[in-house]
């Protein structure tokens, strides 16, 4: 049974919902909001960044503060180290624009969020963004996809410059979703278009040629989520990679989907050497919009289901299946944002296991509802160093 907790109505259309990934900055949660103008043609957005704490089963939300930007179609969080995180935004003005956390001595020493003077643009406007999980010397790999079938690399470096590593226009219509593989965080890309298709590039190989290309989506393709991988060195996992179809014994296979034909897919990466083929599916009632694997069992999903309202979906390895065991319906008006609480801050956790209901931000478009609410089916049980890897 789900348990609401916070409701506040922003005061623009809401579509997205991140907590951040940092270890001792996981109270922190951006929303991203999108609003058209009178004109039919503005777009003006911002991004909220608020603290969240609980005791027991009570919760507080204060709002920190807000950044005016253009209209924000997609937000990501990247852990700098224990105590620091940049965050990264997808923008109506075409722009992919970087933040970064900072303690305000003007308010307590309060963290906040600055605009650095890292940022790119791309062709038309840009729809989606995702930081790699991979961390070289170079500096921080992002992908970025477009309105006009484009995707764009990024490399971000720690003197402040941004490189664009590699443009392509792999699709037909917008790319509404552009993402890094969590088993492959350095080499594999996939791509999800309004054209239907969903894509992976081998950056090895170059992306003038889509590695796999998957035409069994029967409408655009909204979200891509690769299931975590356990901590591995990158050498290792490199050293263990001979192509796409190899992989570490014991690491996740599964990339989920979410589109307009109001499916849910499941992808086993093992058989990248033929096309790729859907593991399940499952129809949710409405398109999804976005898909969260939760932060200690990622067999439990948290779906986005647009006009169908929020869901969690367990997935059984064993059999192949998906199974509905939570639906949300309070919005009221289109699903878009989503994302599990990952636990309290490290430095708050003690040497017991933390245990407790799961915690879920959501917010919904045209009535701009923010929602803090939680849910029974899958419990929060993890250590102080358990909680660190995710």
């Amino acid at each position: 049974m789900a348990n609401l907790h916070y409701s506040e109505v922003l005061p623009q259309n809401s579509d997205c919902a991140e907590f951040c990934t940092s270890n001792n900055l996981t109270n922190l949660l951006a929303i991203g909001t999108y609003q058209l103008a009178p004109n039919g043609k503005d777009r003006d957005g911002s991004v909220i960044l608020y603290d969240i704490n609980r005791a027991n089963e009570n919760f507080s939300v204060k709002k920190i503060h807000t950044l005016s930007l253009p209209g924000v179609f997609d937000i990501k969080w990247r852990a700098v180290d224990d105590d620091k995180a940049i965050l990264g935004a997808a923008l109506a003005d075409g722009s992919f624009r970087i933040f970064e956390t900072f303690n305000d001595e003007n308010d307590n020493g309060n963290v906040k969020l600055r605009p650095t003077d890292k940022s790119h643009s791309l062709d038309g406007m840009c729809l989606s963004l995702d930081w790699s999980e991979y961390s070289g010397n170079d500096g921080l790999l992002t992908v970025c996809s477009g309105s006009q079938g484009n995707v764009s690399l990024f490399q971000t470096r720690e003197d402040a410059s941004v490189e664009q590593l590699e443009s392509w226009t792999p699709h037909t219509l917008e790319v509404w979703c552009a993402a890094f593989s969590k088993l492959y965080p350095r080499h594999v890309i996939f791509t999800g278009s309004d054209d239907c298709l969903f894509k992976a590039f081998d950056l090895r190989q170059g992306v003038a040629r889509a590695a796999a290309v998957s035409r069994l989506h029967q409408a655009g393709v909204c979200t891509i989520t690769s299931s975590p991988v356990s901590e591995v060195s990158d050498e290792k996992r490199d050293a263990s990679q001979n192509g796409l179809g190899q992989s570490s014994t014991g690491s996740p296979y599964l990339v989920f989907t979410g589109s307009y034909d109001e499916k849910l897919r499941a992808w086993d990466l093992r058989h990248f050497a033929q096309p790729l083929s859907v593991s399940q599916e499952v129809r949710t009632g409405g398109g999804n919009w976005r898909v969260r694997c939760h932060p200690v069992d990622p067999n439990y999903l948290l779906v986005a289901g647009m006009y169908s309202g929020f869901f969690v979906v367990k997935y059984d390895h064993a059999g192949g299946t998906f199974d509905i065991v939570e639906s949300y319906d309070a919005h009221g008006s289109i699903a878009y944002g989503a994302d599990w609480w990952r636990g309290p801050r490290r430095s708050d956790c003690t040497d017991s296991p933390y245990e407790g209901s799961s915690v879920a931000a959501t917010c919904s478009f045209y009535n701009n509802l923010f929602h803090l609410w939680s849910t029974d089916v899958v419990r929060m049980t993890a250590t102080k160093e358990g909680m660190a890897h995710h």
